[in-house]
């Protein structure tokens, strides 16, 4: 392998790094993810993780509470999401049904999506019912199989 191609995957690998960790911080939704428990469920180790997000905080793709010194997605990263509204366009279809579903049970409704391995809730639209249980925030990833939308998605792929 020459140098160039050392570096490349160099580079690579360090841009796979960043996002798994992006991952894991975004699983942490408002509360924010300690460091440590990113090294753990990451396997790198302290100095990679620590030269990592240091990095991306800088960038604003991530943003560490200065109160709880958890790390939290960026603004930069919702940005750039704006940039593709039209990505999901099963949500701009499905909300009216969500509306009227939920008003029709009184309960929350949530619309997931497979992604991967994972389920993602792209959706939630809460009915009338004095109370209700939001299990769940738009945005949430969770392995397939955990949960009942996992299991559903998993259930469907055969």
């Amino acid at each position: 392998m020459s140098e160039s191609d050392d570096k490349t995957a160099s580079g690579a690998q360090t841009v796979r790094r960043a996002l798994a960790l992006m991952r894991l911080i975004a699983c942490g939704q408002e509360r924010g993810v300690r460091l440590v428990d990113l090294e753990r469920m990451s396997g790198l180790n302290r100095p990679t993780v620590h030269r990592l997000l240091k990095t991306l905080v800088q960038e604003g793709a991530v943003e560490q509470d200065s109160e709880t010194r958890r790390y939290l997605i960026g603004q930069e990263i919702s940005l750039l999401g704006l940039a593709r509204t039209r990505r999901f366009p099963l949500l701009t279809l499905a909300d009216p049904y969500m509306s009227e579903l939920a008003d029709q049970v009184g309960d929350t409704v949530f619309l997931s999506i497979r992604h991967g391995h994972d389920s993602i809730c792209i959706g939630r639209r809460t009915g009338r019912h004095p109370i209700q249980v939001l299990s769940i925030e738009v945005g949430v990833r969770r392995p397939l199989g955990v949960g009942v939308s996992g299991v559903a998605l998993l259930a469907i792929l055969g």
